[in-house]
């Protein structure tokens, strides 16, 4: 009814080592990620140090510059109580602009 099937020493050293082959890549790749989704979160926790100035504050809302990156950014105060901000695309701190002399 079933043939049971015998391996050869040399037979079951191969399969073994396949095994042992096949759990250690996947031990690696979910080293590898563990690694690489620790090291992302731990990235995204870092504060970002930037440093803002008003450039106009009222009671309709309030223009702030980034020093860092030179964005304007234009916040308004709409009648619900939200805030509508435009951001500009920014120009590179002073010290990085290019000498003209």
């Amino acid at each position: 009814m079933y043939q049971i099937e015998t391996m050869t020493e040399a037979q079951a050293r191969k399969t073994a080592r396949r095994y042992i082959a096949i759990i250690g890549s996947t031990l690696a790749i979910a080293t590898i990620a563990s690694v690489s989704i620790a090291q992302s979160v731990a990235g995204d926790s870092q504060p970002q140090t930037e440093a803002f100035r008003i450039l106009h504050n009222s009671e309709d809302g309030v223009w702030r510059l980034n020093e860092t990156t030179g964005e304007v950014t234009v916040c308004t105060a709409e009648n619900d109580g939200t805030l509508s901000c435009a951001v500009s695309h920014g120009l590179p701190p002073v010290e990085n602009l290019p000498s003209t002399t």
